[in-house]
């Protein structure tokens, strides 16, 4: 492969794993690529999976929990400890990657080709690619497909995944969001919603009520285009998190307690990044890799965290982390008081 592999871009592994990456820190001090496998080849008959190259998958896990765990039981080979997270983490090396899915490549060749990409939901991801365009602003070259749009395993009532890169472009899709309203093709969130966002989060609960999801969710550049859901996700393309933190990280508690916001610079992306502080703890950086915290604090709220905290292991600063990510395997929230 001549370029390095970015976030969030997928890729299939010679052994015909189908996997994402989890954050912009995509390779591990060993120079393997982390990653999360998100559909499984099967060996034979299943219920309810999927066709992708003409062979049968396995729907994707219900967390990535489930994943790394199918992970383990079958491809044990591919369980890593990463000193960047602290964590055992799916890692490839690149001669085991066959084939890389660049998010960007695809939305153009979606838009484009419209005779080979000729469902209804190209024909809603073109329409919403022109929205994002003309009421957004944003240039079509900052925008992206990823899911199983870009892998081609959509079913009839898939999401559209959307991403956004860059700084100018996050900024716009921020400010503007809510004009997407003016197309009669779009719908925005509120309650009359709340069965379809509560579906989307029961795995990941940070509400304690509907009112509290649906406050949580419209804080998030998500909604439905002609009845069908989609995604908006902005993310940074540059190495802020490299420049932000790098040190080696160990686990070294778990947190349940209220802290104070003091930094939301980098809030609003994916994933998102939170300075907050308490006496008990002082200083941590927060860092959310699961969407669902994206943009829910501003500085001076009141937040309650619970979460595992994360030391630096190599340095002499004893930084703190608490890290949210849907690949730790314990009940974690973030959620504003």
């Amino acid at each position: 492969m001549d370029n390095k592999i970015k976030f969030p871009y997928y890729f299939k592994t010679i052994d015909g794993l189908f996997c994402h990456t989890v954050s912009n820190h995509c390779y591990d001090e060993n120079n393997k690529i982390i990653g999360i496998p998100k559909y499984f080849p099967a060996d034979g008959n299943i219920d309810n999976g999927r066709i992708i190259d003409g062979k049968l998958y396995f729907d994707h896990m219900p967390t990535f929990g489930h994943s790394i765990g199918r992970t383990r039981q079958k491809y044990q080979k591919y369980m890593n400890y990463v000193k960047y997270y602290g964590e055992e983490m799916c890692t490839f090396e690149e001669k085991e990657i066959s084939i890389v899915f660049n998010p960007r490549v695809i939305a153009q060749d979606i838009y484009k080709n419209t005779e080979k990409y000729n469902h209804q939901i190209h024909k809603d991801a073109r329409d919403l690619m022109d929205l994002i365009v003309n009421i957004l602003e944003i240039p079509l070259n900052d925008v992206g497909i990823e899911g199983s749009l870009m892998l081609n395993c959509y079913k009839n009532n898939s999401d559209i995944d959307v991403v956004i890169f860059g700084g100018d472009s996050i900024n716009k899709l921020i400010k503007y969001f809510n004009n997407l309203v003016k197309s009669p093709s779009i719908h925005l969130y509120d309650m009359g919603d709340i069965d379809l966002i509560y579906s989307r989060r029961y795995k990941y609960e940070s509400f304690q009520s509907n009112e509290e999801l649906l406050a949580q969710e419209k804080q998030r550049t998500v909604g439905l285009i002609n009845g069908r859901r989609f995604w908006l996700q902005p993310v940074l393309e540059n190495d802020f998190i490299l420049e932000k933190r790098n040190y080696n990280l160990a686990k070294t508690d778990l947190v349940e307690d209220i802290f104070i916001v003091k930094n939301t610079d980098h809030s609003v992306t994916w994933p998102a990044f939170y300075e907050i502080e308490n006496k008990k703890y002082g200083t941590v950086y927060l860092e959310c890799y699961d969407p669902v915290y994206m943009n829910q604090a501003g500085v001076g709220d009141k937040i309650i965290i619970r979460g595992f905290l994360y030391s630096s292991v190599d340095d002499q600063s004893c930084k703190k982390v608490i890290i949210l990510a849907p690949w730790i395997e314990t009940k974690q929230y973030l959620r504003k008081l």
